[in-house]
Formats: C-alpha cells, structure tokens, sequence
C-alpha cells in the first residue's frame, strides 16, 4: 500500500481508486476480527507500516522459527506490481528493508517487484495470523464467507532456521 500511497503523492493515482483501496482493507480488519474467534489464533499482528515482513520478522524471532512465505501466494494490489515497474518505490518500504537486513532471505527467483511489496507497507487492516496447519483451511473458508476476499494462506512456519524469513 506504502507503493500506491507514493503513486498518489506523485499524482500517478487518483484520489478515489486510493480511498477504495484503504476503505476495503478498513473493512477487511473489522470482518478478520469477527471471523477469528473461533479459532485457536497463535499470532494475529496487524502489519501496518512495518510491511508483511517487517511484522513477520519480528514474531519468528520471538517464537524462535522461521516463517516461509511463497511469492506466487502473496495476495497483491494489482496496480502495485505496475506502478513499481515504473519506479514508484516506498520510503518506508526501503527502511523495512533496512531494518529487516540479513534476517531475511529472499530467493534468487523472486521477482523484485514482488520481493519490494513484501517490504512494502500495508493499510490498516492488513493481518498476519498464524495457526496451526490443520485450522489453516477453516479459517480461510470462514474469512472468505466473513468477505475477506483476499484472505490467502501465503506461507507456513518451519523449525528456526539461518533466517527468520525466507520469501521463496
């Protein structure tokens, strides 16, 4: 989001398709929140400014594992991946890189593009939440019928291992 939002300071975006990006992750927050609390939730961060790694990064250090995400999972605002072929980077997404440093790896097949989003920060509402394998597919089923349309399983915890993260 922090890519769109500097589409926006550049006059590259327009106002409204900036707010409808915003208003849905808003409404997306409130929906998770509901549709969360059947479940045995092991780690649920709102990421915010941090961007997915920044927030992930920060939980696989304190519970000692590595969280792996998979490029082709991370569920994308489509005029993101565009406007950063166009140069359009995020301030903030570059100090998230920074912070981040060597804890995470990124996978020589990744894309840049994909591997600046995963830096990239995101809207309020955007949720990381961990459970355990088996509640995974219930609780995507139960945030896509909460309307949570982008909801997506985008990785799976591993025992601890060089890195935190790893975007593959």
């Amino acid at each position: 989001m922090g890519v769109v939002r500097a589409a926006l300071d550049q006059g590259r975006l327009s106002q409204e398709a900036y707010d409808l990006a915003l208003r849905e992750a808003l409404n997306d927050s409130e929906r998770i929140t509901a549709a969360i609390g059947q479940y045995a939730v092991r780690v649920a961060i709102e990421f915010g400014d941090l961007g997915i790694a920044g927030a992930a990064l920060e939980s696989a250090e304190r519970a000692g594992v590595t969280f792996v995400f998979e490029e082709s999972d991370l569920p994308l605002i489509p005029e993101a991946l565009d406007l950063l072929s166009e140069g359009i980077i995020s301030s903030k997404g570059r100090l998230n890189r920074e912070h981040c440093g060597e804890r995470v790896k990124i996978a020589f097949e990744v894309g840049p593009e994909i591997a600046e989003i995963f830096f990239d920060p995101e809207p309020a509402g955007s949720i990381l939440i961990a459970v355990a394998g088996e509640t995974a597919e219930p609780l995507l089923a139960a945030l896509h019928t909460a309307g949570c349309r982008d909801a997506a399983i985008v990785g799976r915890v591993a025992a601890r291992g060089e890195f935190a993260i790893e975007l593959v």
